[in-house]
């Protein structure tokens, strides 16, 4: 009998309602677990669960900014080398600047960038 290979997990956390749930299915689709939140506080809250592969997070959020959030997981030693992918409309040099020092993965606009292309590097990276 064949062990079936467990699902990688993938924390979203955009405040965008309809982009969090397209990136949720099109991740679920390309059989990935995919759980999508739409601030930082309840994604934080979910990294405690463990099991998490990899983060998809935009900045622009609700109280919490994803750069605060992304400093405050780096503290950690369990997160410390947690990929991270940042999906954001900010294309502002600095903020691009720090989310690298903070060892991101990649930094995407939104403007630019096709939702299949970040998928497609997220595949690349968890297989």
């Amino acid at each position: 009998m064949t062990k079936t290979k467990e699902k990688k997990k993938i924390l979203i956390i955009e405040d965008e309602e309809s982009l969090m749930k397209a990136v949720e299915a099109k991740l679920t689709h390309e059989g990935f677990n995919a759980v999508g939140f739409r601030e930082a506080e309840s994604g934080y809250k979910e990294l405690a669960k463990d099991g998490i592969s990899m983060i998809w997070l935009d900045l622009l959020l609700p109280k919490m900014q994803g750069l605060d959030f992304l400093q405050k997981i780096r503290k950690l030693k369990r997160f410390k080398n947690l990929p991270v992918m940042i999906v954001s409309n900010l294309d502002d040099k600095e903020k691009i600047k720090k989310a690298f020092e903070l060892d991101v993965i990649g930094y995407k606009v939104k403007a630019y960038t096709d939702l299949n292309e970040v998928v497609k590097e997220i595949k690349v990276y968890l297989e």
